[in-house]
């Protein structure tokens, strides 16, 4: 004997052991639980007919057992110790488990009468009783069993004491559709994992309760097997023997499918028709065998613009013109007479006001619950469908037409390359018919071998959505080479898998001409810095001759004349030079121009105790030469005043011109020329100065430059000029 729990150890310690005793020498098994339903003694019987409670140590959760064995009651009866023993004194529970040995046990609970608060419980455990039929009533039994099987219309499963599915008739077999061999002593409803919508119901009567379920959607799948899934209603009958236990389990299944189909069909009720029939956006017109119009919805209505009162009760032929109205209202009177109306197809109609439309008109027989047949067309408002259609073949036909006769070679390839058609222009291009090129690679056909790589280039980066551009060489059908302007494009750039269309033009007087003009050009280049070159050489006779003329000249003012004559030539001859040195020949750059100019001016004018320092900010800006002349003679006059009047003989300060030239962000040119010297004097205005140099500026950037001219005395004298470039 076998207790556990040393509460419970106290609650027993007053039992006689003569009582304990007997427990181990009774033909049953015995047990006894706590209120929560652990078990705290159990004899040894008990652990012969559940083995499995050998395996325990006590105190263990009768939950346990019950979870392993139980066949027959629900599973929140079996699991809930509350509801398991709710017993009142002197009551039994009755409880059928399969024990570990496949044996069906009884287990009776039933509660020990305690008079303190805590309730105990007493479990019997005892073999199922034995069926006691005779040899006769069982032959009578199986006859009887057998011509149901045979005759019955409707499908039935036999599960025998154990739940193993022995019998099935050949109507079960005609509902699933799947062969009885497949199931029969195949599984077992009691042990196995099936859950088809059959479980619960074969338990309750393995239990010995009849049952019945309504019609249920159902399946038969076991293993790999699976049928599909039907309308069923169930009965399941326990057969008992004489002692009362259930020896097997007919379950009888009537196919109902069609009886619930028909069902649902009338559950299609009157306000979800006319709910369907008033929101439809599509057009519904239902008409008789002679085309009087019975219903419309408001949709039809919208479509041909009339009112459903205006409609009803009159031929369909008032919604169209009078002439298309008659031919559709005999044509429909015919063809619902021959039953060969038309159930799909796309139409073109003239309403009744003038207005066109394209329909897509589906029809269908429609027999009402008094037998008459109405016709139900339904319409499909597709002009603008339509209209997209006709657009796209009008442009189809014009690319076409473009593609076809255009002069520049066409081919259109897939994408990577293979020829699929060429134009008129390619084939008188390049020699090849089209049969002769169907299907190759274009790079392999006209492209030439020392250029192969770059014309696969070409289609790969067409291919991936880029839009090129090139000029190249390409291979004629007798070997020539020609030479040829390529545009190649993805006809969809963003599909990689897209076709690809190549356009060639012959090129072959465009290259001549372009060869003529570089000729050309390099004779005019020759040409301009020859006459550049002599130029410069004139310029500099000039001023080696007034060099010259300076030294025999005694008067000081007439010798200062004539060098500043020299340096305004020395000035001009340095552009030309530049020009000569530039490989443009038509542009000088300023920041080289003026670095030059400004230190031969520097070098000229210092005098040995006049140290000044120069600072140079000028940016690399282009000039034309008819710009850069007069921007030379402007830095040439301004900087040699500064040279010579800024600083006057016994200055002490720290000597500096500065001379800037910047883009603006206008795009104007802002040229600065700035001393710190003792600047000029108040109301100082170049346009009234005596001094010729200063005049010549003003006239140089009003008139030359088209720019403007300021002048400050701000710690010296500052010279601003703007002008556009």
């Amino acid at each position: 004997m076998k207790t556990g729990g040393k509460k419970d150890r106290n609650a027993l310690q007053g039992t006689d052991a003569v009582l304990s005793a007997a427990f181990e020498k009774v033909d049953h098994g015995v047990a006894i639980t706590n209120a929560t339903g652990e078990v705290i003694f159990l004899n040894r019987k008990f652990s012969e007919l559940v083995p499995s409670a050998r395996q325990e140590a006590v105190p263990f959760s009768l939950k346990k057992i019950i979870e392993t064995h139980s066949l027959f009651l629900q599973s929140n009866e079996i699991f809930d110790p509350q509801k398991l023993f709710q017993l009142t004194d002197g009551r039994k529970k009755k409880l059928m488990l399969k024990s570990d040995l496949g044996v069906a046990v009884d287990l009776f609970i039933s509660r020990i009468h305690s008079e303190n608060e805590n309730s105990h419980y007493l479990l019997e455990v005892t073999a199922a009783s034995k069926e006691e039929d005779t040899t006769d009533s069982n032959n009578y039994e199986e006859m009887l069993l057998k011509l149901l099987l045979e005759t019955a219309p409707f499908g039935i499963e036999i599960y025998n004491s154990t739940g193993i599915l022995t019998q099935v008739n050949s109507a079960w077999e005609k509902t699933w559709n799947i062969s009885a061999e497949n199931f029969v002593n195949q599984y077992n409803i009691l042990t196995d994992d099936v859950h088809n919508g059959s479980h619960g119901l074969i338990l309750k009567a393995f239990s010995g309760v009849n049952s019945r379920i309504p019609a249920m959607l159902l399946s038969r799948d076991f293993r790999n097997l699976h049928s599909s899934q039907k309308w069923i209603r169930q009965t399941a009958i326990p057969m008992k023997n004489k002692s009362g236990a259930v020896k097997r389990v007919i379950v009888i299944q009537e196919d109902v499918s069609q009886q619930k189909e028909a069902e649902f069909a009338l559950r299609f009720s009157e306000s979800e028709f006319r709910i369907i029939w008033e929101k439809s956006p599509l057009g519904m017109r239902l008409t008789d065998e002679n085309g009087i119009i019975r219903r419309v919805n408001p949709a039809f209505c919208d479509l041909v613009g009339k009112s459903e009162n205006a409609l009803l009760g009159k031929p369909l032929s008032v919604a169209y013109t009078e002439g298309q109205g008659r031919h559709i209202l005999e044509m429909h009177k015919k063809k619902f007479h021959e039953r060969t109306v038309a159930t799909h197809f796309e139409t073109e109609i003239t309403l009744w006001n003038g207005k066109k439309l394209w329909l897509e008109v589906s029809n269908s027989f429609f027999v009402q619950v008094n037998g008459k047949t109405l016709l139900l067309g339904i319409f499909r408002d597709i002009s603008q469908k339509k209209n997209y259609e006709i657009a796209l073949k009008t442009e189809q036909q014009y690319f076409e037409s473009l593609f076809q006769n255009s002069p520049e070679a066409i081919t259109l390839t897939d994408s990577s390359g293979k020829i699929k058609r060429i134009n008129d222009a390619f084939s008188r291009l390049f020699d090849f018919s089209e049969k002769e090129l169907l299907g190759e690679s274009v790079d392999d056909t006209i492209v030439p071998d020392e250029d192969r790589d770059n014309g696969k280039e070409i289609t790969r980066k067409a291919s991936n959505g880029e839009i090129i551009f090139t000029e190249a060489k390409r291979m004629r059908k007798n070997g020539d080479l020609i030479d040829v302007s390529i545009l190649a494009s993805a006809v969809d750039p963003t599909d990689k898998k897209s076709d690809l269309y190549l356009v060639y033009r012959d090129i072959r007087e465009h290259k001549k001409t372009e060869r003529e003009l570089q000729t050309l050009l390099r004779e005019k280049d020759i040409l301009l810095k020859e006459v550049y070159h002599r130029v410069k050489n004139n310029f500099q006779v000039i001023s080696s001759l007034l060099n010259l003329q300076a030294k025999g000249i005694s008067d000081e003012k007439a010798k200062r004349l004539c060098r500043e004559s020299q340096n305004r030539i020395r000035t001009m001859a340095l552009v030309h030079e530049k020009l000569y040195q530039s490989p443009d020949l038509s542009n000088i750059n300023l920041k080289e121009y003026f670095s030059s100019l400004i230190h031969s001016l520097y070098r000229s004018l210092q005098s040995e105790n006049n140290s000044i320092r120069l600072s140079l900010d000028i940016d690399a800006i282009e000039l034309s030469i008819d710009q850069a002349i007069p921007c030379g003679l402007i830095v040439n006059e301004i900087f040699t005043n500064a040279m010579k009047y800024a600083f006057p003989e016994g200055y002490s300060g720290n000597a500096e011109i500065a001379v800037t030239c910047k883009m603006t962000a206008d795009n104007q040119i802002k040229l600065t020329i700035r001393d710190n010297g003792k600047g000029i004097t108040e109301n100082y205005s170049p346009m009234e100065s005596k001094s010729l140099g200063m005049r010549l500026v003003h006239s140089l950037v009003e008139n030359q430059l088209e720019g403007s001219i300021d002048v400050t005395n701000k710690n010296g004298t500052e010279v601003h000029i703007l002008f556009s470039k």
